[in-house]
């Protein structure tokens, strides 16, 4: 019983270090974020190798040229990324610094919108949904919540259950 006890423990603390890794694993969304710049679907495969790389399946006109999604992108790693995520900021903090990115992303889209090869009419929904989705990532960081679920779920510490002597046992009564 208390092996059984030790082992579902042990299964659960590997199951939240397992969700703690996909937590922050920022490769997906980025993904995302460049398939809606190139308008495209991502499509995954192995190279000789074994390693999995994407590739754009092109559905539509990209929103920007290559240079400017290269240059987009970027700006998302940095703010995308699991070193970010660990950071902490009360709720005021957070929207002070959401509202400054917002402010210079759509200022350097605009102001660079011809040489990234961005129409008019697809300013907004770079601007929006860029927005969008750093502001939901980041809000992660607010009071520290997501460094302490890491923690929690890397650092759980297992209940260990060690068979009393007879001698112990005995002299607790038990016998």
């Amino acid at each position: 019983m208390d092996e059984e006890r030790t082992q579902l423990i042990e299964n659960e603390g590997m199951q939240d270090s397992n969700m703690a890794v996909l937590r922050l694993d920022t490769n997906p969304l980025l993904t995302q974020i460049e398939a809606h710049l190139r308008s495209a679907k991502p499509v995954y495969r192995a190279d000789q190798y074994g390693n999995t790389e994407v590739q754009y399946q092109t559905v539509g006109e990209a929103l920007a040229n290559d240079f400017g999604i290269n240059i987009i992108m970027s700006i998302c790693r940095m703010h995308i990324n699991s070193q970010v995520v660990q950071g902490n900021f009360n709720k005021d903090e957070f929207w002070d610094s959401t509202a400054e990115f917002i402010e210079n992303f759509a200022q350097t889209v605009i102001t660079n919108r011809h040489n990234w090869g961005i129409k008019i009419n697809n300013t907004k929904t770079i601007i929006d949904n860029v927005s969008m989705v750093i502001e939901k990532f980041g809000s992660r960081t607010i009071n520290n919540l997501e460094r302490e679920s890491y923690n929690r779920s890397t650092f759980q510490q297992t209940q260990v259950h060690k068979k009393r002597s007879f001698f112990k046992r005995r002299e607790e009564g038990e016998i």
